[in-house]
C-alpha cells in the first residue's frame, strides 16, 4: 500500500529515508511490488524514489498491472461497459454522488476525480468511488 503507509496521503510526498532504506533491506531477501489506487503515472515517482525498477506495480485499484521496467501493462481488468452502465444507473437511482476513473483521468499525475454529470461518457473505466458504501438488494 501506498497513500498512508508507505507515504503520508499527499501526491507531492516521496518515501522518507527510513522507509528507502527499510524497502532497499527487504528487497534483499524478497521482491517488493507497490500496490495502490493510484495511477501508474503517480505511482512511478515513488518507484523511482525507492529504486525500484524491475517486477511489477498493481494501480488504479488491482485494474491494472504494470512491468515497473518496461513501464507496460501486463494485465488490465477494467470494468466492462455493460457493469459501468449499470453501477451508473444506480447510483443515478439512489441519488448517490459519485466520483469515477478511466482511461483519460489515468493520465492526470494527481489521480484528480471530477464529479459525474448526468450522461457523461466515460472510456475504460478502472474504478467508481462514491461517499458511503450501500449494498443492492435482490
Amino acid at each position: 500500500d501506498v497513500d498512508g503507509t508507505l507515504i503520508p496521503y499527499d501526491y507531492e510526498s516521496l518515501p522518507s529515508e527510513r522507509i528507502v532504506n527499510a524497502i532497499a533491506k527487504a528487497r534483499e531477501k524478497v521482491k517488493v511490488c507497490l500496490v495502490t489506487g493510484r495511477s501508474y503515472k503517480s505511482t512511478k515517482k515513488i518507484l523511482n524514489a525507492l529504486n525500484i525498477h524491475e517486477g511489477y506495480a498493481v494501480v488504479d485499484g488491482g485494474a491494472i498491472v504494470m512491468d515497473t521496467a518496461t513501464d507496460t501493462i501486463v494485465s488490465q481488468s477494467l470494468i466492462t461497459e455493460e457493469d459501468a452502465k449499470l453501477a451508473i444507473r444506480v447510483l443515478e437511482e439512489e441519488n448517490q454522488p459519485f466520483f469515477t476513473k478511466d482511461s483519460s483521468s489515468r493520465q492526470n499525475m494527481r489521480d484528480h476525480f471530477e464529479p459525474y454529470k448526468k450522461g457523461q461518457k466515460f472510456t475504460e473505466v478502472s474504478q467508481f468511488f462514491t461517499g458511503e458504501i450501500f449494498t443492492l438488494e435482490d
